[in-house]
């Protein structure tokens, strides 16, 4: 399996979304810990950490940052951080 290959065109990017939106943290790890590209952005410029943030999962979040080594200064194609849509 390709975990680097787009799974829907458009709101999911990596494998990791839809594993973020059901708040499957065993997947989630599994996929950071595998490569999985936590800095792929969809159509919106939005990645898998906005995502989790969206959708209130700090379990995600958490998973997302201090396993797969995201930032909360990472910037979507807006320039707007992770941490400005918590505000």
């Amino acid at each position: 399996m390709n975990i680097q290959q787009p799974v829907y065109r458009g709101y999911f990017t990596s494998l990791l979304d839809p594993a973020i939106l059901r708040t499957e943290l065993p997947v989630i790890r599994l996929l950071t810990k595998d490569g999985s590209d936590c800095k792929a952005q969809n159509s919106e410029g939005l990645m898998p950490l906005f995502h989790a943030i969206n959708e209130g999962s700090l379990d995600a979040v958490r998973a997302l940052v201090e396993e797969g080594g995201e930032s909360l200064d990472v910037r979507d194609k807006y320039c707007t951080t992770a941490i400005d849509i918590t505000k």
